[in-house]
């Protein structure tokens, strides 16, 4: 799937980020949940996504349901 979103080495991940990353892979699939979001900046940071930092988790956990929400009301819903 990171393929499809145009994100195809490691270099492009870094570049890109997990947020901007996880926003491409959204764009393709909208059940892309906040597991992938956070296994994005594990794979980012060199850890599993259970060992981030409870701040940076949190951090990712309110901008991905920000960025939920918003696409709630571009649909409609």
């Amino acid at each position: 799937m990171l393929w499809l979103a145009g994100i195809h080495d490691v270099e492009t991940l870094r570049a890109t980020g997990a947020r901007e990353g996880w926003l491409r892979l959204r764009k393709i699939n909208k059940t892309a949940g906040i597991r992938i979001l956070l296994a994005l900046a594990g794979a980012l940071t060199g850890q599993h996504a259970a060992a981030l930092p409870a701040q940076l988790k949190q951090e990712l956990l309110e901008w991905a349901a920000d960025q939920m929400h918003q696409d709630d009301n571009y649909s409609g819903k």
